[in-house]
């Protein structure tokens, strides 16, 4: 609790370089994983910090309805995607369908379809790709996070997350490394940064 309550106070500080787009808060689309937006999902559970550091949220489970929601908005405050796991290929379906977007994020992706989605990292806005080096989920190895960082040409920063918990029976589900064993601290601050640099 007092690591968030710092990392709030410290965003925080930044807010106005944010909101001087055009004084409305920056929209942070939320784009849950496999399982839906349910409590468990990285990017619910931690909703509730992006809010008190700033962003407005919106979740988000159809890339069509994504791309739609970005573009309304786009041209009177910044715009960002965030997804985990399904929602990070979520986030490469809207990008392909023509979302306009300051930056985005995938966590914990199939990065490979996440490439065949795209088909060119020319639609890459400035990405953020966070990947835990444990994550055991067959459809999301970690080899994938640096091709696709190598196969951005330069558009996606990838940050390895390390830390340790208990195995999860499910290796994609979100209590094991797939999820970062529910140690969001290090995954939203990184998040956090790289959204406030933008």
């Amino acid at each position: 609790m007092t690591f968030f309550l710092a990392l709030i106070a410290a965003t925080s500080s930044s807010t106005g370089a944010a909101l001087a787009f055009t004084g409305l808060k920056p929209l942070a689309i939320l784009m849950p994983g496999a399982g839906g937006p349910v409590s468990s999902d990285f990017v619910m559970r931690n909703r509730n910090l992006f809010r008190q550091a700033g962003f407005d949220t919106k979740v988000i489970t159809i890339p069509r309805a994504a791309a739609n929601a970005a573009n309304s908005h786009s041209d009177r405050r910044k715009v960002f995607l965030i997804g985990v796991d399904r929602g990070a290929n979520q986030v490469a379906a809207a990008l392909a369908l023509g979302a306009q977007v300051d930056a985005a994020v995938m966590l914990s992706g199939d990065y490979g379809e996440a490439m065949q989605t795209l088909m060119s990292p020319a639609l890459l806005p400035d990405t953020l790709v966070v990947h835990h080096r444990g994550d055991r989920c067959g459809q999301t190895p970690a080899a994938q996070a640096s091709a696709f960082a190598a196969w951005s040409r330069g558009k996606a920063k990838l940050v390895w997350m390390s830390m340790s918990g208990m195995p999860d029976r499910n290796p994609c589900g979100p209590f094991g490394a797939h999820g970062f064993y529910f140690n969001d601290a290090e995954p939203v601050s990184a998040v956090i940064r790289f959204l406030r640099a933008q």
